[in-house]
């Protein structure tokens, strides 16, 4: 397991693809601190911390990204089979990908809200209400939101599994996420849209305090039915 994960990420870095995903994204961070931030301690560091929380709603959208560099790139290049006929078991290949998957996840994450927080502290003065509770709840919002963006990656893995196609599950990857809202509500199943991973990074990203258990509960749920899942549909998967 040790050793596809280090392959796995010996390969990711050497594209540079993966470069460039990872100087631009601190670089939109330090985009986003100089400028102006509106409302209440405008250009102070209490602002940033009030502001951060509204930056949760992008990982979101950027997980196909980082799925295609663990997965989606082997279903287009067809190396999966060699990995499998090898001697790597199915379920230990998904599993070495989905934490793959994590780890990256989490280094944009640091480096992201790292570069943040880090710009908006060199470049601000403190500003009216800085203190260990605004920083407590604001990274108490990060946190639940890395829970949200694991299922995520989760349902990414599982509609790259089962679709076998990068387009195919990009796009279907947006429309559940996106887009499964909208349609609950027009067939009258609006108790269906707090349980959706997009209802929970709202949740994050608003002034109204989360529920932080609920998310919680919801993300890991969610986490382990399409880790499930795409364990079930890799076992019959034809790698022909």
């Amino acid at each position: 397991m040790l050793k596809l994960i280090q392959a796995e990420f010996y390969k990711i870095f050497r594209r540079l693809t993966f470069f460039v995903l990872l100087v631009s994204l601190p670089l939109l961070a330090v985009a986003l601190v100089l400028i102006a931030i509106r409302g209440r301690n405008a250009g102070t560091l209490t602002g940033a911390f009030l502001v951060a929380p509204q930056l949760l709603s992008y990982p979101a959208a950027l997980l196909p990204l980082i799925t295609e560099f663990t997965l989606g790139e082997e279903l287009r290049e067809r190396t999966m089979k060699n990995t499998i006929e090898y001697g790597i078991g199915r379920g230990t290949y998904f599993v070495s990908k989905l934490i793959s998957t994590l780890l990256l996840g989490i280094l944009f994450v640091v480096l992201v809200y790292g570069t943040y927080f880090a710009t908006a502290a060199l470049s601000m003065p403190l500003g009216k209400g800085i203190g260990t509770e605004l920083v407590h709840a604001t990274c108490s919002r990060i946190a639940a939101a890395s829970a949200v963006y694991a299922a995520a990656s989760a349902l990414s893995l599982f509609l790259l599994t089962g679709l076998n196609r990068n387009v195919s599950a990009i796009f279907a990857y947006y429309g559940l996420f996106y887009f499964t809202e909208p349609l609950l509500k027009a067939f009258k199943l609006s108790n269906g849209v707090n349980y959706l991973l997009s209802t929970q990074v709202s949740a994050l990203t608003g002034e109204d305090p989360p529920q932080f258990g609920f998310i919680l509960a919801v993300s890991a749920v969610t986490f382990a039915v399409f880790c499930i899942g795409s364990l079930i549909v890799l076992q019959k998967k034809d790698l022909a």
